[in-house]
Formats: C-alpha cells, structure tokens, sequence
C-alpha cells in the first residue's frame, strides 16, 4: 500500500561558491530525520514529483486488485 501522505522539511539555499551562485536544497523527513540533498531546486521538484507519480500509480495498482 502506497501512502498518501508526505511531510518534510524543506531547505533551500545559495551556495557561497562559484559563479554563478549554485541554490541547493534537501529534504528531512520530520519523524526519522531522513535527509535527501539535492545539487538544484529543480533536483529536488523532480524527486517530489517522482513521489507524486508513483503514488499516483500505486493507487491506480490498487483500484485494479480491490475492483
């Protein structure tokens, strides 16, 4: 069973280095501190979308084996 319900902590910011300024982010998870970092602010809108998608496709997967 998929679930349907995400919740994290999100952070974004400009790394200091290089030109131009790189926006970094991550993501925790509030209950275990899990951290996923990410190299851009789009990296991590794909990973939640990807989440979003295969939600969306587990829920379908499931309508089928109860329908």
């Amino acid at each position: 069973m998929t679930s349907s319900y995400f919740s994290f902590m999100i952070r974004i910011w400009k790394a200091s280095a290089g030109e131009p300024p790189a926006w970094h982010a991550s993501l925790e998870v509030p209950s275990t501190h899990e951290t996923v970092y990410f190299q851009s602010v789009k990296d991590c809108l794909d990973y939640l979308r990807n989440l979003e998608k295969e939600d969306a496709e587990g829920s379908a997967e499931n309508a089928k084996e109860t329908g």
